[in-house]
């Protein structure tokens, strides 16, 4: 009698279980998932849990990647953009009379911000300096919409931002504020994209295009102000203006020199300068002064030989940099593998 009970409640146990399981095979081949339930459970909290819709996550990235604002999903803007990509090599279209329909005192002086993001520093800047006029010009088009955004927020007359490819409209910008009477007194370029890539080292913004034109649209007494949170970028940026002769002053005599403080000259930070700080990382500044050489279209043999030696030089430093690096991360993955040797013969003597 005893054994007929236990295996009558064998026979019960496993029925259950089989039901269980048969019940949740079939749920997933309907494709519909229930809930795990435990055995013992009431049969009306089986029924409720499951009745309960199955929530389901779904990737809406080729939808917003196919659609775009039709998806109506928010995208975040991207961090780095290819200005030698075809949709942003046609040039800007102003009207000639822009620089006095954008400021409401065109006869300020202007300090032009290269590649100002969001706008943060250029807003601070035209609080902070109502007699100057701020102008920022960036290649992507969401933080310039944003920063005009703000700009209209604070009402101020003395800000304006531009969408602007600098490596096909910086000569034409520079060119307008310089001969509408008001001049550029500073131009910035803070924390330029890298682009580390040796193949795209075409894009960076200061080459030897942006230093002529700085040498031909700034005055004498002109500013250039250079920093960077990444030693090669601010070498390379330097070097391209060290190179270019008498035409400008480095405010240091040693290109091993660079700016000493936290803050820099303006006493404004960008948001990537104050996060700099906060971490307590290194920042590379320095200034160039617009000398009163005049600035000629040819140049002699010798000076032509003169900058292709710096940059060459320069290049030389960097490589050798990059395999001095090299060497060391070679010589530690030698270590690395003769310990783990090591250790394997040590424990196979064990």
């Amino acid at each position: 009698m005893i054994c007929h009970g236990i295996s009558l409640l064998f026979c019960l146990h496993v029925g259950t279980v089989a039901s269980t399981a048969f019940a949740a095979v079939s749920s997933r081949l309907r494709g519909r998932r229930l809930p795990c339930v435990h055995r013992r459970a009431k049969p009306a909290s089986l029924v409720e849990e499951a009745q309960q819709p199955v929530v389901k996550t779904r990737n809406f990235r080729p939808l917003k990647d196919k659609y775009g604002e039709k998806a109506n999903i928010p995208r975040k803007p991207r961090e780095h953009a290819n200005p030698l990509a075809a949709l942003h090599l046609s040039p800007i279209d102003l009207p000639e009379d822009w620089v006095s329909q954008v400021f409401a005192n065109a006869s300020q002086p202007v300090i032009l911000d290269v590649g100002c993001a969001f706008g943060g520093w250029a807003l601070q800047m035209a609080q902070k300096e109502p007699g100057v006029n701020f102008l920022g010009i960036e290649l992507r088009g969401p933080p310039v919409e944003k920063a005009l955004d703000r700009k209209d927020a604070s009402g101020l007359t003395n800000l304006a931002y531009l969408k602007v490819n600098t490596l096909v409209d910086f000569d034409s910008i520079l060119r307008d504020l310089s001969s509408d009477g008001c001049g550029v007194t500073y131009v910035t370029v803070q924390f330029p994209d890298p682009h580390f890539k040796k193949s795209h080292k075409k894009r960076r913004v200061v080459n030897r295009s942006f230093v002529g034109s700085c040498a031909v649209h700034l005055k004498e007494g002109a500013h250039v102000f250079l920093q960077s949170d990444i030693l090669e970028v601010a070498e390379d940026m330097r070097e391209h203006f060290r190179s270019a002769g008498p035409l400008f002053r480095d405010s240091r005599a040693s290109v091993e020199d660079w700016m000493e403080g936290e803050a820099n000259p303006f006493g404004v930070p960008t948001e990537r300068e104050r996060g700099r700080i906060e971490n307590e990382e290194p920042i590379y500044r320095c200034v160039f002064e617009r000398t009163s050489e005049p600035f000629r279209e040819t140049w002699t043999e010798e000076e032509e030989d003169v900058m292709e030696f710096r940059l060459k030089r320069l290049k030389a430093k960097r490589e050798t940099k990059g395999g001095e690096k090299a060497a060391a991360r070679k010589e530690d993955n030698k270590w690395q593998t003769k310990q783990e040797r090591t250790t394997e013969s040590d424990l196979g003597n064990l």
